[in-house]
Order: C-alpha cells, then sequence, then structure tokens
C-alpha cells in the first residue's frame, strides 16, 4: 500500500512538474516572437505619468520590482548603474504595490535607484503576466517585445539583452 501511494505521489509530482513548465515555456517564447508590448499609462513615483508610447522610438527596458522582495534590491545598484551608464536607452522601475500604502513613495525612494519609477496597475501586471519578482522586459524601438527576463539579472546580461533588442 505505501509504495502504491509513493507510485502515486511521484506520478502527481512529475504531471505538475511538465504542466508548470510547458506554461514557464510557453511564456517565454511569446516573449521572443515579437510580440508587441501591451499599452499602459501608469503614474510615476512623483506624479507624472508614462505610457508606452512614449517609449516607442528607442529601446526601453521595463523593471517590474516589489518592495519587498530581495532579489529586485539585489539587483537596483547594477540597473542604477547601467542607467547612469547608457542614458540613451529609457530604463523604468515599475513597482507593484502590495501593503505599502501611501507610505509607497517614502519606500521607494529610499531603495538605490536611479532611473524613473512607475506605480504598476492591476490590468498592467496582469497584461504583462507578472508573478515573478523581478521581472524585466526588454522592448524594441518599435514597441515589440524583445526579451522577458525572469529573476535578478546583472549589469552584463542587461547589456546583452539591450543589445540583442537593438540598444
Amino acid at each position: 500500500m505505501g509504495r502504491m501511494i509513493r507510485d502515486w505521489a511521484l506520478a502527481l509530482g512529475v504531471g505538475f512538474l511538465v504542466f508548470w513548465l510547458a506554461d514557464v515555456l510557453s511564456r517565454h517564447h511569446d516573449a521572443h516572437g515579437g510580440g508587441e508590448a501591451s499599452a499602459f499609462n501608469l503614474t510615476t513615483i512623483d506624479g507624472g505619468t508614462l505610457s508606452l508610447a512614449d517609449l516607442k522610438g528607442s529601446v526601453a527596458v521595463l523593471n517590474f520590482f516589489a518592495t519587498w522582495c530581495g532579489p529586485c534590491k539585489q539587483e537596483m545598484p547594477e540597473f542604477s548603474a547601467y542607467a547612469k551608464a547608457h542614458p540613451a536607452i529609457k530604463l523604468y522601475g515599475i513597482v507593484v504595490p502590495s501593503n505599502e500604502g501611501a507610505r509607497l513613495a517614502e519606500i521607494v525612494h529610499r531603495l538605490p535607484i536611479a532611473y524613473p519609477v512607475l506605480i504598476c496597475d492591476d490590468p498592467t501586471q496582469e497584461a504583462y503576466r507578472i508573478d515573478v519578482f523581478p521581472t524585466t522586459y526588454v522592448l524594441k524601438a518599435d514597441g515589440t517585445i524583445s526579451d522577458i527576463i525572469q529573476g535578478a539579472i546583472d549589469r552584463d546580461s542587461l547589456a546583452q539583452a539591450v543589445t540583442q533588442a537593438g540598444g
């Protein structure tokens, strides 16, 4: 009886892993298909606004992060150094709020970020399928998606993704 339960548990675990992996790979495949980035109109942490249309004409990097995310904080200095060294590349942090409330701007201003930060809304989070933090989208100048990178990356990996996008 114990062996049968173990075998069933193993079969279910493998099945779950196959379906999960297929979902992850299909999302990553979509990014490399050259699909159009989803339109957005977001508020900056300082009260301005920015839309996808504002980014067209040059390579852009959208780095989705959360204030509580350790890997997000780890890559912020790398992104800041890259942004300072490559001012022609439009690099934006997009904070996905959780429970910061009115303190969100204060918390973000204390982070080591030297590039503009936008506040993500629910439709944008859903459209960009943000369920892993950090997630970075690299967009070509025509607004199509060049790459999606889930997880923290360093300055060299970011530079390589931007170069592949034409930047």
